[in-house]
């Protein structure tokens, strides 16, 4: 659709939380040190995806979101809450309970080791 009306650029809504579970999942289930960066590009359709709130916590979009009362599409997803994300989601919450900082610390090392200079602002 986004070639069809002469886009090039796609702006998806992943935020930190996202990055963080897709790290946990990759690392866990396939061995893979990897998570979607905050800008990719597609060679194939020469679609440059975007996520411009990767550096945003999931709170605070939902309090943005509440504050504002914005409408939100509602969740259509079967898997939705019984996924190995969610999994991923509530083993970040169990850990930052005993390591207040853990969720600083892998985004940290994920902008350090896996996107390098290129994408920290």
């Amino acid at each position: 659709m986004a070639i069809r009306e002469g886009c090039n650029k796609i702006s998806l809504g992943h935020n930190q939380d996202d990055v963080l579970e897709t790290f946990l999942l990759n690392l866990f289930y396939t061995g893979n040190i990897s998570t979607f960066a905050p800008v990719s590009y597609m060679d194939r359709s020469k679609i440059t995806l975007i996520r411009p709130l990767i550096y945003t916590p999931e709170k605070d979009i939902k309090r943005f979101v509440k504050r504002n009362n914005i409408e939100v599409m509602k969740k259509v997803c079967p898997m939705d809450g019984v996924s190995k994300r969610e999994y991923m989601k509530n083993l970040i919450i169990s850990l930052t309970k005993d390591i207040p900082m853990v969720k600083a610390n892998l985004f940290g090392a994920i902008r350090r080791n896996i996107w390098g200079r290129s994408f920290n602002p």
